[in-house]
């Protein structure tokens, strides 16, 4: 299971680009990864007979709540849908099923915290590669240096081009600054991935002083660069996460921790700092006071009134609001079950809209799912959230030991959980092996601390009564025996 846990972590990375595609639809190593994982359940559960043990948890409900509600828009559109809706619907529903199947198996089976860390250990040195090659891209993206940009290649991203099959990343100019992406779509991925790495990487330090990783020079080396990403991405998303995310670990943990905190945040500003200056020595563009500029446009409501030349301070706002607001007009003509899986691009409303897709998971399900859809998927994200300060609280009451694997997994839960929820408002992760991954790892966590917890909160389940192994060894025993008759 580690090798799978590990391989994820590579998903993570590498969703834009699929190893071959279906139709319009690019498999990524996150669905490669995802179906092992579901050989594996089957393997542990049919071959060797070992039980299922799925949670009797208002996490898993909501869970299954949530696959409840594409299967119920999947068949009331199958009912009184045209054609290319019901087989949209249907390959989305497909798609879905089998994340969910893998989640679930990932969450089911007992993983040890020390599996857990070490796939987010190689999470540490892919984040590395990921950030030097963001920074790389600024000299290579003014000078035109080989690799400044990728040619994404998932089909699933094909944006409405006939082909499909290809698009280009997309990084707005400012003077001579360039937007980085490193190996993602836009920036606002690379943000977000750099946010939820510094949280796996800092939060646990903030709380016992121990990190992921267990040297301090290689740690804080990846905590400069992580920042770094952040400031050349130049995306509002991975600032909402921190802010977020750094409330919350102020409010959440011991009051010894807003000492860290403060030292951490000070030394954040300083590296920030002097990244800026050397992005303006090298662009002439000041990043920092244009970040401003666009914060005080969004909470002034500036943004909302910029036409499509004010790119700085409107930048991706407009973009956004619209999305919003055809999403709402989707919803308000399907407002029960919505359109259906996969299907606003193709709804009457959808067909007149920029883009294909719209930039946020809530917006997506509204649209698509309907209210049934939002509700599962709202509580979802409340329970887990609730769940997983409730564990924490439990928790850090008994963590008397110092040094465990546990110490690194379980402070860091609520803050993930908080981005999923800060991300579902700003990008649409609806149908991707990325947003299923993060369930798992958070209620599979979430269901190892419950069980150093001893509380009884899983049932165990057999799906054979005598192991396929077995069967297999008594019919090959049986056929020797009858061998030897001759």
């Amino acid at each position: 299971m580690t090798f799978i846990l590990v391989g994820l972590q590579f998903a993570q990375v590498l969703g834009f680009f699929s190893l071959f595609a279906i139709g319009t639809f690019g498999f990524t190593v996150g669905e490669l990864f995802m179906v092992f994982a579901i050989l594996y359940m089957a393997i542990q559960t049919i071959w060797f007979g070992r039980p299922l043990r799925i949670p009797t948890s208002l996490e898993m409900l909501a869970l299954g709540a949530l696959l409840g509600a594409f299967a119920l828009s999947t068949l009331v559109v199958g009912l009184g849908g045209d054609k290319p809706v019901i087989i949209q619907a249907a390959k989305t529903f497909s798609h879905v099923a089998m994340l969910w199947v893998a989640a679930v198996a990932i969450i089911c089976y007992p993983i040890t915290a020390k599996q857990w860390v070490v796939a987010l250990r190689w999470n540490m040195a892919i984040a590395a590669v990921v950030c030097l090659y963001a920074v790389y891209q600024l000299p290579a993206r003014m000078l035109d240096w080989p690799l400044a940009w990728i040619t994404i290649t998932n089909a699933s991203f094909g944006r409405g081009e006939l082909d499909g099959a290809v698009t280009e990343q997309l990084a707005l100019q400012f003077a001579d600054f360039f937007r980085a992406t490193s190996l993602f779509s836009e920036p606002s991925g690379l943000a977000t991935y750099a946010a939820s790495t510094l949280l796996i990487l800092v939060v646990p330090m903030l709380r016992s002083g121990r990190s992921i990783i267990t040297s301090k020079v290689l740690t804080w080396s990846l905590v400069v660069l992580l920042l770094l990403s952040m400031l050349l991405a130049f995306s509002l998303t991975g600032v909402m996460i921190l802010g977020v995310c750094g409330l919350a670990t102020a409010l959440l943990f011991h009051k010894q921790v807003i000492k860290r905190l403060f030292i951490t945040a000070v030394a954040a500003v300083a590296v920030l700092g002097v990244g800026n200056i050397l992005v303006y020595q090298l662009t002439n563009f000041d990043v920092l006071e244009t970040f401003a500029l666009r914060i005080r446009g969004v909470v002034s409501g500036e943004a909302s009134k910029m036409q499509s030349g004010d790119i700085i301070v409107g930048e991706s706002y407009d973009q956004r609001e619209s999305d919003y607001l055809v999403s709402a007009a989707v919803w308000e003509k399907n407002p029960i079950v919505g359109v259906g899986p996969g299907c606003f691009s193709i709804s009457e409303d959808g067909k007149n809209h920029s883009e294909p897709f719209v930039s946020s998971t809530y917006a997506s399900v509204a649209a698509e799912l309907g209210s049934v859809g939002l509700i599962a998927l709202a509580a979802l994200h409340a329970f887990m959230l609730f769940g997983c300060v409730k564990d924490y609280l439990q928790w850090n009451v008994i963590a008397e030991e110092q040094g465990t694997y546990r110490e690194l997994l379980v402070p860091f839960l609520p803050m993930k959980v908080l981005q999923l929820i800060v991300i579902s408002f700003t990008a649409n992760t609806l149908i991707s092996p990325t947003m299923f991954s993060d369930f798992a790892l958070v209620l599979g966590i979430q269901q190892h601390t419950r069980r150093e917890l001893q509380e009884k909160a899983e049932k165990e389940i057999y799906f054979v009564r005598i192991p396929l192994r077995t069967r297999v060894i008594m019919w090959l025993r049986k056929g020797a025996r009858v061998g030897t008759d001759y």
